[in-house]
């Protein structure tokens, strides 16, 4: 059941990332989609949106999933630090990759196109302000 599940979740990250990826390949017809199931339905609204970056391979950012502990254990929220590989089990989503491929972000000899300026945060497009960056805005509920 797992396997199958991740599978048609890597597909639809796949799909995700080749529309809104450097690929802009089937852009409408999953803007049509979005359309249809959200509420936001002025297409117009879709091309002025940010994207963010979403592994098309299905793997967590290790980085993130590391520095998210850290920032709870600083600031008190946890006592002690997580064994981060006692819950983190990538095996479906290597079956995922076995089974679909590794995930091309574009045609084999085009080069990307970037249509997204920097972050205002200086990160790269589509990645989520540090969890630091976030506090300020967030109140310490104790």
């Amino acid at each position: 059941m797992g396997n199958r599940f991740i599978l048609a979740h890597a597909r639809g990250l796949h799909a995700y990332n080749d529309a809104f990826g450097p690929k802009r390949s089937n852009w409408a017809e999953m803007v049509a989609t979005l359309i249809k199931h959200t509420p936001v339905k002025d297409p117009a609204r879709y091309g002025q949106m940010g994207w963010s970056y979403i592994n098309p391979n299905c793997r967590l950012n290790m980085q993130t999933v590391t520095e998210d502990p850290e920032w709870y254990l600083r600031n008190g929220w946890v006592t002690e630090r997580p064994d981060l590989s006692r819950v983190i089990d990538n095996s479906y989503c290597d079956y995922a990759v076995q089974q679909l491929g590794t995930y091309q972000p574009w045609a084999p000899g085009r080069a990307p196109v970037i249509t997204q300026p920097p972050h205002r945060t200086g990160r790269t497009p589509g990645h989520a302000p540090r969890r630091d960056e976030r506090d300020r805005a967030v109140p310490q509920l104790r």
